[in-house]
């Protein structure tokens, strides 16, 4: 008797041969339930979110993409980046539920702690996970941006007008790394000039910078004005070297413009 013929590669199969009275002719059940899991996917709406300090929540948007047949679930969740819970926004652990049928989108309420901290940009992360009668679409991870809207009193966004370059990270015997300011506008900055490290890794903490004064774990201050064309060079120091994320950004602030 010739055997039934397999199904093609990554290929779902929607029938299968079971006994029948007549053994020369099975019987073909259909598969249904299988087909649920292929039928649709659920995901975010965007690998991305941004969100102002002041705002109060965050809102990640979640779709069920394709068919929606049968009850499907999934958990989504919060970790910490830059910003922490608790401290920075109110994690969340919670599980999204479709009824046979249903498609509508789904939305997870962040709450955002604004605080009166001069801080750099800040992220946290929001995952997918316990994905059931459904299959996992793109992307399930998303990174939460909240936007500080504290800034140095008095002081005016001038990063578009300086050049910032980063010298090549030392870690021993210490944590320690170059930072040059280079002034490419036409226009004096006046001091003090507020530099705001974004990106850092929260656990790694700026320790000092010689040429400024430290402020805070991610910001320091440097005193004097930088002239068109001027550059400064800062030398930095970072506790918790280990757990490092250099590849920050650098937000400068000054007291003016002359």
């Amino acid at each position: 008797m010739r055997r039934p013929r397999k199904p093609a590669p990554g290929l779902p199969p929607t029938r299968r041969l079971v006994r029948s009275p007549n053994r020369h002719r099975p019987e073909v059940e259909p598969l249904e339930g299988r087909l649920l899991l292929h039928a649709c996917h659920i995901q975010f709406s965007s690998a991305s979110y941004t969100v102002d300090e002041a705002s109060g929540n965050a809102v990640v948007t979640v779709d069920r993409v394709g068919l929606p047949l049968g009850d499907s679930s999934v958990r989504v969740s919060t970790s910490d980046g830059s910003a922490l819970d608790g401290q920075d926004y109110t994690g969340v652990n919670q599980v999204l539920s479709w009824a046979d049928g249903d498609s509508t989108s789904r939305q997870v309420v962040i709450p955002i702690r604004n605080d009166a901290t001069v801080e750099a940009n800040e992220t946290f992360s929001v995952r997918m996970s316990e994905f059931n009668g459904t299959s996992a679409g793109s992307p399930t991870t998303a990174v939460v941006t909240v936007v500080d809207n504290d800034r140095p009193a008095g002081s005016q966004d001038v990063t578009g007008l300086v050049a910032v370059a980063r010298g090549k990270l030392h870690r021993l015997p210490v944590s320690r790394q170059t930072l040059t300011l280079t002034n490419t506008g036409g226009q004096v900055l006046t001091g003090p000039l507020t530099l705001l490290l974004e990106g850092l890794n929260r656990k790694v903490k700026l320790r000092r910078a010689a040429g400024g004064a430290v402020t805070g774990a991610t910001s320091l201050v440097v005193n004097g004005d930088l002239t068109p064309g001027a550059s400064l060079t800062l030398g930095l120091r970072f506790a918790n070297p280990q757990l490092a994320r250099f590849g920050y950004a650098v937000q400068v602030f000054a007291a003016g413009l002359r």
